[in-house]
Order: C-alpha cells, then sequence, then structure tokens
C-alpha cells in the first residue's frame, strides 16, 4: 500500500515536470527516511524517464531526415 502510494506521488511528480511546472516538485517534502527513499526513487525515475525520452526523439529525428 505505501510502495502503491510511492509511486502514485511519482507520476504526480513526472506529470508535473513534464508540463514544465518544476515548483510542483516541491510541494513534496521529505520527513521521514522512506519518504526521503522514495523521492529519490522517484527523482531517479524522472531523470533516466527524460533522458530515454530525448534520447529516442534524437534517434526518430535521424531517422526521418535521412529518409
Amino acid at each position: 500500500m505505501v510502495f502503491l502510494f510511492c509511486n502514485v506521488n511519482c507520476w504526480k511528480l513526472l506529470y508535473s515536470h513534464r508540463l514544465g511546472k518544476l515548483n510542483c516538485l516541491y510541494k513534496y517534502l521529505c520527513t521521514t527516511l522512506y519518504q526521503i527513499f522514495c523521492n529519490n526513487l522517484c527523482f531517479i525515475t524522472i531523470y533516466v524517464l527524460i533522458i530515454l525520452s530525448d534520447f529516442c526523439l534524437y534517434h526518430l529525428y535521424n531517422y526521418m531526415v535521412v529518409k
């Protein structure tokens, strides 16, 4: 149940970031060690997903230009 709650918050953070609303990230304050750990996982997930999405867009652009 706690893990599900963490994932829901993670997707909210990702959604906020993709909309460009970085200030939304600061609403999630870490008050316990678990929340700090959870938020770190969320930030890592966001970072990896953004890198992957940019990487895919770059290759898609190159593919379209070459064709």
